[in-house]
């Protein structure tokens, strides 16, 4: 009965009001800590790029790496299909310290390890151009589950780091090479 419910399954307890408000600030703190560990993607702009170039200390230590790791990535050394990977033999997604990233490409924009330049936007443009693609020919359900979290999480990186104009010049310097190795994996 409602009685019943009230009195005992529902019973107010004080203490567990504060332990209920624990525990769900915690869930938060947690929730949030994972938000900005797969979402956040360090980035450099073209302007960051620029004084990299001219002194690149204080950019290094804006990213948290070394200087001689943002020499790499200004270089190129560091690329894959997507962005910089500055630690390809420590992913978060392997098993162990020490061996090699095992995650798909998808994942890059996820990774602690990634860093995007202004160099990767038209591999970045192209990979969402050709996951619109996907999304015309594949059930709905597969497109959940297989695209729909990096897709999402691609075109926030995109549009976070690059104007409308930069993402169209970016469409347009697409090589066909950016775009055969992104139809390749």
């Amino acid at each position: 009965t409602d009685e019943v419910s009230e009195d005992v399954y529902r019973q107010r307890d004080s203490s567990a009001l504060e332990l209920a408000a624990e525990t769900i600030i915690e869930g938060q703190h947690d929730a949030l800590t994972h938000a900005k560990a797969t979402v956040l993607v360090r980035s450099l702009s073209a302007a960051d790029v620029a004084a990299a170039r001219k002194n690149p200390e204080p950019v290094a230590a804006k990213l948290g790496i070394p200087v001689v790791t943002l020499i790499l990535i200004l270089a190129g050394q560091l690329d894959t299909a997507t962005s910089a990977c500055i630690d390809f033999l420590n992913s978060p997604f392997a098993d162990a310290a020490g061996e090699p990233c095992p995650a798909s490409f998808m994942v890059c924009l996820a990774c602690s390890n990634s860093v995007i330049t202004p160099q990767h936007l038209p591999r970045l443009v192209a990979l969402k151009d050709a996951l619109d693609n996907v999304a015309t020919i594949v059930p709905a359900s597969r497109w959940t589950l297989s695209y729909a979290e990096p897709y999402a999480r691609l075109s926030s990186v995109i549009h976070d780091n690059a104007t409308s104009a930069e993402i169209a010049a970016a469409r347009r310097s697409a090589t066909d090479a950016d775009r055969t190795l992104i139809e390749q994996l």
